[in-house]
């Protein structure tokens, strides 16, 4: 039902947070599931992901500075791999992106409800 994968260097780690909706798997039970990290190079960022027993959804919560952007990017390694990415800009406005290989890409139809 549930896995988290921590992987790369320590300097640059990646994690892959999985859920499995097969009938017969039995991590987690009914538990709520809920996996979180932070990681710090120019500024420091916080990630949790919440996902409720029953629920379809999964609640992101991001933390970083107030002053300046920074976002977390989903089912990639790196850039070059073009992930949907959470970009907040520095002046709280929340964006979702798929990014591009060296440039920003492109802003995409919000699929998220945003609370602050």
């Amino acid at each position: 039902d549930c896995s988290l994968l921590v992987s790369g260097k320590p300097e640059a780690p990646t994690a892959a947070v999985i859920f499995n909706s097969a009938k017969g798997s039995a991590c987690g039970g009914a538990a709520a599931q809920v996996f979180g990290g932070s990681m710090a190079s120019l500024v420091r960022v916080e990630l949790e992901l919440r996902r409720g027993a029953g629920d379809k959804a999964v609640t992101v919560t991001l933390t970083g500075p107030k002053d300046v952007w920074f976002g977390v990017g989903f089912g990639a390694k790196s850039m070059s791999d073009a992930p949907n990415a959470i970009i907040v800009d520095g002046h709280g406005k929340v964006l979702e992106y798929k990014l591009g290989t060296h440039m920003p890409g492109k802003v995409l139809s919000p699929q998220a409800a945003v609370t602050k």
